[in-house]
């Protein structure tokens, strides 16, 4: 099943649990046409009452706290990307990013984060960005409040959440990869 972010600024598709790669675009909500539909659409068609999937929130840009991430005992999935690492940590919503070049720029995480409605169908739900100004070598990271995978419902009336991250550059390329977040 393939899905489309809609992270600001930028485009992903990606297949359940496997890594994407990204392309700058622009990319609005999913229409309700051409093989994707909202939750209502579905329940339309079918003649049962539904409400409709929400829209996806404004994009949160958050700055990085410093601090030390410990993957041995939380682990994480993480990306790195030219100048920056970056990684997604379920126990806690963690999102943390490294700059990992010496160039005095920040460093980037990119995050999406997609709902299933109760059609099983996904949706993108939330998107932003973690910049880390702490300097070449350090870790920084944001913290985030995500749906879990396993509740049920979410704010699309299904199960379902998971987390994709990229690490970027401020020109928005990078490399990203799925997961749900299970905690």
């Amino acid at each position: 099943m393939k899905i489309r972010h809609a992270l600001t600024g930028l485009a992903a598709t990606a297949v359940l649990g496997v890594g994407v790669s990204m392309a700058p675009a622009a990319v609005a909500a999913p229409p309700a046409s051409a093989g994707t539909s909202t939750a209502a659409g579905h329940a339309a068609a079918s003649g049962v009452l539904a409400t409709a999937v929400p829209a996806t929130a404004q994009f949160e840009s958050n700055t990085a706290v410093a601090g030390t991430p410990n993957f041995s005992a939380y682990p994480a999935t993480c990306v790195t990307y030219a100048d920056s690492e970056a990684c997604f940590q379920p126990n806690g919503d963690t999102i943390w990013v490294k700059d990992i070049k010496a160039d005095g720029a920040a460093a980037y995480g990119d995050w999406a984060n997609d709902l299933r409605d109760v059609d099983g169908v996904w949706w993108g739900y939330r998107d932003g960005r973690c910049t880390n100004h702490l300097g070449y070598g350090h870790w920084g990271y944001c913290k985030k409040d995500f749906y879990e995978n396993s509740t049920n419902p979410n704010a699309f009336g299904g199960q379902g959440s998971r987390i994709t991250i990229w690490a970027a550059t401020y020109s928005t390329d990078g490399a990203g990869k799925t997961v749900l977040n299970i905690n």
